[in-house]
């Protein structure tokens, strides 16, 4: 079998097509720079299991090991110590499991029992925990499957997760940076979008499953009022989007409520006026 390379060999301002030993002509690119955009976690370009993946191969094969402690006593032998088996059960041995020796008729001096290697249970329940604890730790992420991780909440919870909400800012900056690269490349050609610069107006916006106590955010919004600024008030509740915008519309429907309560007055006197008109200003008899 014949293997043939093919590829393509790009540069800042070509890109070149190769079979095997040919290479056609350049294709000028249209950008003047590199179209890849690198997606990198973190500054050193590290994932989070790299850390944690030696503790991670230990775990798994002490969690073997457990499954083959299993499998050896269910097919432990059964040892038969001082009685001699007649031909028949010496016959079914290997499908028994049993180990027969003999040479005395006392029975005080006959041993019935399974011969098994010494357990270590509790070893090996000792060093999963310990790997487990570490593992979370070495790698900085919350262990959300804890029993007692569903009973924390408010401020105790935002630290139990503070160091995983590090390194989610830390990848929001790294994805909001190449994001902003990926589109400055596409907005430098004219027939993508007429403004160069038009990259600049995209906001990014990163959000995060986390649980949120809505009762205390509304408390601290409440205890700001008068403090800071409205928009810094409502960017306290993870309800509100964006502040800008909720105070947009509060302002709208105020004003619509407004236009509402001044059309309603406004019928109220018509009607009120018109009962005055139609109602007669006196009465009398001619003599």
């Amino acid at each position: 079998m014949i293997y043939i390379r093919v590829g393509e060999v790009m540069t800042r301002d070509e890109f070149y097509e190769f079979t095997g030993s040919t290479m056609n002509e350049g294709i000028i690119k249209p950008y003047g720079r590199l179209p890849m955009i690198e997606y990198a976690l973190n500054q050193e370009r590290i994932s989070l299991f790299e850390g944690v993946a030696g503790m991670t191969e230990v775990y798994n094969k002490t969690i073997g090991e457990k499954a083959n402690d299993v499998d050896s006593f269910a097919e432990a032998y059964l040892a038969i110590l001082g009685a001699e088996l007649d031909d028949d059960g010496i016959y079914r041995i290997r499908d028994n499991r049993i180990i027969n020796l003999y040479g005395t008729d006392d029975a005080k001096d006959i041993v019935v029992q399974f011969l098994q290697k010494p357990t270590a249970d509790g070893s090996q329940e000792n060093l999963l925990n310990r790997l487990e604890k570490l593992i979370y730790q070495t790698s900085m992420v919350a262990n959300i499957s804890d029993e007692n991780f569903g009973q924390t909440s408010g401020t105790a919870l935002a630290y139990k997760l503070q160091a995983m909400s590090n390194l989610a800012l830390t990848a929001d900056r790294k994805m909001i940076k190449s994001m902003s690269a990926r589109y400055k490349l596409f907005s430098s050609l004219p027939i993508n979008v007429p403004d160069p610069d038009a990259w600049k107006e995209i906001d990014y916006k990163t959000t995060r499953n986390i649980p949120k106590n809505l009762l205390e955010e509304a408390q601290t919004a409440q205890a700001l009022d008068g403090i800071t600024s409205q928009e810094t008030q409502l960017s306290v509740l993870s309800v509100v989007g964006n502040a800008s915008d909720e105070i947009k519309k509060m302002e709208k429907e105020q004003q619509t409520a407004q236009e509402n309560s001044t059309g309603q007055r406004l019928i109220e006197r018509l009607n009120n006026g018109q009962q005055n008109i139609l109602e007669p200003t006196g009465s009398g008899t001619a003599s």
